[in-house]
């Protein structure tokens, strides 16, 4: 008669619910609070690099919440003009160079948004351990 090997495996379900969470994977409020300090520094950053002559340009500026689309994605806006004192932002925008605050902004706090998902993602993940 042939000798069998037999090894239960076990897994427990604090794992089960870490690879399902994963799986199933929503941006949780841990990821939107570290997203939401990205774009404040987005927008400090931005404060910083703006244009200023009359300070209206700067002043028009603001930034959305965060906000999880439902098809896994998170979105925010950083927004400058459209409220009626300063509607020239966009031409500001696009005249490039050193009136390009944005561009200069996002480049100077890009590595922020990355670690931001990194910083919310392993908060998450603390739960499940």
């Amino acid at each position: 008669m042939p000798r069998r090997t037999r090894q239960r495996i076990t897994v427990p379900i604090e794992f089960d619910q870490w690879i399902t969470g994963l799986e199933n994977f929503d941006p949780t409020p841990e990821i939107l609070v570290e997203w939401d300090g990205a774009m404040d520094r987005l927008y400090g950053a931005s404060q910083e690099t703006v244009h200023v002559i009359s300070n209206d340009l700067r002043s028009s500026g603001r930034y959305t919440p965060p906000e999880d689309d439902g098809a896994g994605r998170i979105s925010s806006d950083l927004i400058y003009g459209g409220d009626g004192k300063c509607d020239y932002a966009i031409y500001e925008h696009q005249r490039g160079a050193p009136h390009d605050w944005i561009t200069q902004a996002f480049a100077r706090t890009r590595p922020g948004f990355e670690q931001a998902l990194a910083d919310g993602i392993n908060s998450h993940v603390q739960k499940f351990l």
